[in-house]
C-alpha cells in the first residue's frame, strides 16, 4: 500500500484513535470475534476465529489506471479492490497446504467484499464529472464488484456479504444475478443506504441533534482545506450527538446502530451453524 496524501494517513489516524479512544474493533467485537489485522501488518496470521483486513482507505473499485483513462485521479491510494484481492489470494496461498486445506479453512469464514465504488464516483464529482459521466461508470464499477465476488467464491467462499454504499447507492437486483452465477455461495446485500435513511429519519429519537445532522464534528464540513486531521482543526466537544464525523465517515453512536441493525438482520440469511 502506498498512501499518497500525507493528510489522507493522518485522516485515517484521527478516525481510530481521537474518535474512539482505542483501535478495539468494536463492530468486530460486537459480533462477537476478534479485531482483523491488516494484511500487511506481519501480525496478520490465520487461525481459529480470526482474520485478514485486505481493505485500504479511500481505495476504488476500478484500477487507477482505467480512472486516468477517464481523466480521474484517486488522490488517496493507489490500492484499487483488484490489488486487494492480489493480497488475498498471496494471503491464502502462503497459508494453504493445498486445495483441500484452504477450503477446509475458508469453509465456515465470513467475506465481506466492500462497501467500495463509493470513492469512485466521490473522486469524479470532487474532479469535475458530470453526473451523466458518473453516472455511466456505475455498469463498470458493478461489474468489478460482481467480478471480486466470484473470485473470491472460486478460491472457496461460501458466505459473502456484499454491502452497498451510502446515499449513492446499489440496487440489490445485481446480487440475485451474482446469486444465480454462484449458487454455492451464501451472497447477502448490506444495505448501508437505506440503514443510513433509517438514521436520519431516527436523528433525534436516537439523541443526535437534529441540526447537526448534516454537519461533520471534525473539521469545517469537508471543505478542502480544513477537513478533519489539517493542523489547527478542531473538534466538536459533543460527538455523540453527531452523525457524520469527517463529512464522510460517521461518528462511533452512528456506527453503532448501523452495526446493530447489520447484526440483527444479516446474520440469520448466513445460515451458520451454531
Amino acid at each position: 500500500m502506498r498512501m499518497d496524501s500525507s493528510l489522507g494517513s493522518q485522516v485515517a489516524v484521527l478516525l481510530c484513535f481521537l474518535l474512539l479512544g482505542s483501535p478495539d474493533g468494536n463492530a468486530a467485537l460486537s459480533a462477537g470475534i476478534p479485531f482483523l489485522q491488516p494484511y500487511l501488518n506481519s501480525e496478520a496470521l490465520f487461525s481459529r476465529g480470526r482474520g485478514v483486513n485486505f481493505a485500504v482507505a479511500g481505495s476504488t473499485a476500478l484500477p487507477v489506471e482505467i480512472l486516468a483513462e477517464n481523466g480521474i485521479v484517486a488522490p488517496v491510494t493507489n490500492t484499487s479492490l483488484s490489488r486487494q484481492l492480489d493480497w488475498m489470494f498471496t494471503h491464502f496461498n502462503g497459508i494453504c497446504r493445498d486445495d483441500e486445506d484452504c477450503y477446509q479453512k475458508l469453509k465456515t469464514a465470513l467475506f465481506i467484499v466492500g462497501e467500495i465504488g463509493g470513492n469512485d464516483y466521490s473522486y469524479a464529482l470532487f474532479q469535475g464529472k458530470s453526473f451523466d459521466q458518473v453516472k455511466s461508470m456505475a455498469p463498470s464499477v458493478v461489474q468489478a464488484i460482481k467480478d471480486a465476488v466470484a473470485r473470491v467464491v472460486g478460491y472457496g467462499a461460501t458466505r459473502v456479504i456484499i454491502p452497498g454504499n451510502f446515499p449513492i447507492g446499489c440496487l440489490p437486483i445485481h446480487l440475485r444475478g451474482i446469486e444465480k452465477e454462484l449458487p454455492n455461495a451464501i451472497i447477502v446485500y448490506a444495505d448501508y443506504y437505506n440503514a443510513y435513511m433509517k438514521l436520519l429519519n431516527k436523528a433525534a429519537f436516537l439523541g443526535f441533534d437534529p441540526h447537526t445532522t448534516d454537519k461533520a464534528c471534525c473539521g469545517y464540513n469537508l471543505g478542502s482545506n480544513k477537513m478533519c486531521g489539517a493542523p489547527d482543526v478542531a473538534l466538536c466537544p459533543n460527538p455523540d450527538r453527531y452523525i457524520s464525523w469527517d463529512g464522510i465517515h460517521f461518528t462511533q453512536k452512528a456506527y453503532k446502530f448501523i452495526t446493530g441493525w447489520f447484526l440483527h438482520h444479516i446474520y440469520p440469511h448466513l445460515r451458520c451453524a451454531v
